[in-house]
């Protein structure tokens, strides 16, 4: 089984039979997956593959709608960070935090805060 990249076979039998050749391949950086864990792998990747492509059809990336400072509140949204919090992170007042959430849902135009993550993917 190999897909994007990712190519599995009998980590055991390596072990048991190259012990010496296998020490050499995690030295060099390489990982030894199951079989189940590459199928986890392999289905995440494609998940985010798709995620990319349906954001690529919409011909919109977040970073076009957003300015800096609506990008820096969105990504601490994302983070499931509350006003306060991104207000001392930014070093501004919570009211303007509460100005950029209010542009970011008038340009993403999602119904509420929760749907704000769920509007456009994350790049």
């Amino acid at each position: 089984m190999a897909e994007q990249g990712l190519v599995s076979f009998s980590s055991k039998l390596l072990w048991f039979i190259y012990p010496a050749a296998a020490l050499l391949l995690v030295f060099a950086g390489w990982s030894f997956y199951s079989q189940q864990k590459l199928k986890k792998i392999i289905a995440l990747l494609k998940a985010a593959e798709k995620e990319r492509q349906e954001s690529k059809e919409t011909g919109t990336e977040i970073s076009e709608l957003l300015t800096r400072k609506e990008g820096e509140v969105y990504t601490l949204l994302m983070q499931n960070k509350s006003n306060k919090e991104i207000a001392g992170a930014l070093f501004v007042e919570v009211s303007t935090v509460k100005t950029h959430i209010n542009n970011i849902n008038k340009k993403l135009n999602p119904l509420n805060r929760k749907n704000i993550k769920s509007s456009v993917p994350v790049n």
